[in-house]
This record gives C-alpha cells, sequence and structure tokens, in this order.
C-alpha cells in the first residue's frame, strides 16, 4: 500500500481504495440494517447500478433467491459474531457465494458486516451436468437387459415405419 502511495496516491485510504475496486470478487460493507455503506467496483458491475449506496444489499441484486445453506446469513452472523456463506441464484441465472463476516472492534462494538461475494455460475453448471450424468448413468445401470432389447426393437420398428 505504500508504494502505491508513493507511485501518486495522496493517502493509503485511496490506494486500498483501488486495490478493492481491482479484485475479481465483490466486496460489500453493510450496516445493520444491511443498507450498503461501500461497495466496490465489481458488486457494483454485478448489481448493475453504479450507486447502490444505501440500498439493501438484496434489492441491490434484484431479489436473488438464497438457496443456503445459510438462509439468514445476514441475521447469524450478527447474532453469532461469526462468519456465515450462502449461495444465492439471480432471476437472469447467474450464482453467487456470499461470505458474510462481522465486524466486531470498537466499544461498543460496531454492527456493520463485512460481505465478499464471488460468482460461481459456471462452477454450478458444472456440477449440475455432473448430476445429471449420474442420475443417468443411475436409470442405465438399473434397466434389466430385456428392456434394453426392447427399446432398440422399438426403435428399428419406428426407423423401419419412416422409411
Amino acid at each position: 500500500v505504500k508504494s502505491l502511495c508513493v507511485a501518486g496516491m495522496s493517502t493509503e485510504e485511496e490506494a486500498l481504495e483501488r486495490i478493492l475496486d481491482n479484485m475479481p470478487d465483490g466486496g460489500v460493507v453493510l450496516n445493520a440494517d444491511r443498507e450498503i455503506q461501500w461497495a466496490n467496483r465489481q458488486f457494483r458491475r454485478w448489481a448493475c447500478q453504479e450507486d447502490v449506496l444505501n440500498l439493501r444489499f438484496y434489492a441491490a441484486l434484484n431479489h436473488p433467491e438464497n438457496l443456503g445453506p445459510d438462509f439468514c446469513p445476514f441475521n447469524t452472523a450478527l447474532a453469532t459474531g461469526d462468519p456465515a456463506e450462502s449461495r444465492l441464484r439471480t432471476a437472469d441465472g447467474r450464482y453467487f457465494h456470499v461470505h458474510v463476516a462481522p465486524v466486531c472492534e470498537g466499544d461498543p462494538p460496531q454492527r456493520e458486516l463485512i460481505v465478499t461475494v464471488r460468482e460461481v455460475t459456471e462452477q454450478v453448471q458444472q456440477q449440475n451436468k455432473m448430476t445429471a450424468i449420474h442420475a443417468a448413468g443411475l436409470q442405465l445401470a438399473a434397466l434389466k437387459p430385456g428392456d434394453i432389447i426392447e427399446a432398440f426393437k422399438t426403435e428399428r420398428d419406428d426407423s423401419a415405419a419412416v422409411a
């Protein structure tokens, strides 16, 4: 950070903001009401709006579906003081992994949340394909030899009728 300050940034705060803005993951600071107090460039890009300040987190992402495992990660993090995670699915089919960590500093402790957001659409789609292939393999393995012979006979009969 100090080297960025020397390289032309005027303050460490500006240098840190530049670093956070260039991360591939989304970064958000929420207050206890789940309102965005700060968001990096990647999160704003995923939210499809530049001004997300004071919006509630889910509203900024157009109210995605929460797939768990924690269906209330913000409440969990605030109530327990421990990080919580969840996966979200947006209306346009994107998937995000959300990690929520409470800020437990100060006296009294601040009730803010640090949220990191990672797009995991490609991984989820690959996992869904693998699950479908596995299910198809199980169905195929459950077929009896007679079922397979009958299926090929029906297919041959259909082909002959078309010709």
